[in-house]
């Protein structure tokens, strides 16, 4: 299926609270730190089944899901497919 090319909208309070939460369990982030973020943020929606990106594409953005689910990110491309290559073990921590 194609990369999604949907159009792309401003947050509302309510997803920019979202975004600003989620950007926040990843690093501690004070308001003034997310300004910047926020202000650049876009919202887009894509239909069921189309791709967030193509194989071999390279992301340009960073992306943060608000509702729904991506279930098949192309980062595990299954070892028998050609041209593909399992991914290497995390190594062990002790």
């Amino acid at each position: 299926m194609a990369a999604a090319r949907a159009t792309e909208t401003k947050p509302n309070r309510a997803e920019r609270i979202a975004i600003a939460t989620a950007l926040r369990a990843v690093a501690p982030l004070a308001d003034a730190d997310l300004v910047p973020a926020l202000a650049e943020a876009r919202v887009r929606s894509i239909a069921r089944g189309a791709d967030l990106l193509r194989g071999g594409e390279r992301a340009t953005h960073a992306f943060i899901v608000l509702d729904g689910v991506l279930d098949d990110l192309g980062l595990n491309p299954s070892p028998s497919t050609p041209g593909s290559v399992a991914p290497a073990a995390p190594p062990d921590r002790d």
